[in-house]
């Protein structure tokens, strides 16, 4: 459980329109709605739901240098080891 390559998802993760998936507009057709669709996945990649942790993105701030690539989580144990 140390390990982080233990860990990973199970959930999707959030867009940016705080959703996991997007919705087109009622009022488009099928084709436009998909096209609409492409053009929001540009912007706003949907990541693959099974993955583990220690591929995520990096968050800002974490590098400790230029070649470091830092760190989404840390791993911490407490009590019995």
């Amino acid at each position: 459980m140390k390990s982080l390559e233990t860990w990973g998802n199970l959930w999707p993760n959030i867009l940016k329109c705080a959703r996991t998936t997007f919705i087109a507009p009622a009022d488009m057709d099928e084709g436009e709605a998909e096209a609409w669709k492409e053009a929001q996945l540009e912007n706003d990649k949907i990541e693959e739901r099974y993955r583990g942790v220690q591929e995520h993105e990096a968050m800002p701030g974490t590098k400790l240098n230029e070649d470091d690539a830092g760190v989404a989580w840390t791993s911490k144990v407490v009590g019995d080891s």
